[in-house]
């Protein structure tokens, strides 16, 4: 099997991935969390920061926590995989 070969089954396995679940999952996370987020952003933001929005017990913290690093890596899953599926059309195309 040659090297083009190889780049080639890559980006038909690549195209095969469900870009479209991923985004729907990424945009229902978002409203989930979007309230929150928006002023918490906007608190942040402006520096204004009243410290109204903490976690009231020591469980809390740990959702918050778990909550933070699925939402990163969804979102960073998502952009990567939107980024690769972008250069293999680009690289088809051109």
């Amino acid at each position: 099997m040659t090297l083009s070969e190889i780049v080639l089954d890559e980006n038909e396995e690549l195209l095969k991935f469900p870009v479209g679940g991923l985004i729907i999952i990424t945009i229902v996370w978002v409203f989930i969390c979007a309230g929150t987020s928006l002023y918490f952003t906007l608190i942040s933001f402006t520096t204004i920061g009243f410290g109204d929005i903490l976690p009231s017990q020591p469980d809390y913290i740990a959702h918050i926590a778990i909550c933070l690093l699925i939402g990163l890596a969804l979102v960073s899953t998502v952009i990567n995989v939107i980024k690769q599926q972008i250069e293999a059309l680009a690289i088809d195309r051109f």
